[in-house]
This record gives C-alpha cells, structure tokens and sequence, in this order.
C-alpha cells in the first residue's frame, strides 16, 4: 500500500487544532483536563478580542506543553513549520506531544 501525502490546509480550533488570533506556534486547542492530566500541559483561556479557541467550547482552551512529556527544557511541543530542530515524533503509541502528528517535540528556547 502506498503512503498517501495530505495536501488539507492545517485545521484552525477545535479539538487538536492550531490556536487562533496571536497565539504561538506552541498553542494547540485541547479540553482543559486533558491538557493538564494527561499531556503535564498548561491551559490558558485567554481574553476578549483573543482567545485562542474562540469557536469551541468554554472547556477548549489553548494547551501549552513545555517541556514535552518525558524531555526536558528547552524540549516544547511546536507545530513543525515553526521547528527548526525535531527531537521527537509520537511514534507506536508513545505519544509525546498531542495532535495528530504536526505538533511535535522540538529544541526551542525563547
């Protein structure tokens, strides 16, 4: 079987999603809960006018996860156009960053 090769625009909010407005290239739309309980993440809900999730549900918030889970500093997880270095990819089921594979562990220090 052949690989396939996605050419789909990269998904704005919702559950997984690239934060909106002027949120980072470490932001990602996830359930508070999660973000924090399972990916060690911190969640911020933002501020009128920029929120980074502004179509989801008040429990969708922006996730930060620095560092990556199981790296250390400077290791955070970045959408990888914005990562200059990849240190770690979710592989076999050790998830490192969550998302769907573009989110992914990077050597970023700011």
């Amino acid at each position: 079987m052949r690989p396939t090769t996605s050419t789909n625009t990269p998904q704005i909010g919702g559950i997984g999603g690239r934060c909106q407005n002027q949120w980072g290239a470490d932001c990602i739309c996830l359930d508070s809960g999660i973000c924090v309980n399972k990916w060690n993440g911190t969640p911020y809900t933002g501020y009128e006018g920029n929120y980074p999730c502004p179509d989801d549900a008040d429990n969708i918030m922006a996730c930060v996860v620095k560092p990556c889970l199981g790296q250390t500093d400077p290791a955070e997880c970045l959408w990888r156009e914005r990562c200059s270095e990849v240190l770690a990819e979710n592989t076999g089921g050790a998830a490192i960053c969550p998302g769907d594979g573009d989110f992914v562990c990077c050597a970023h220090s700011w």
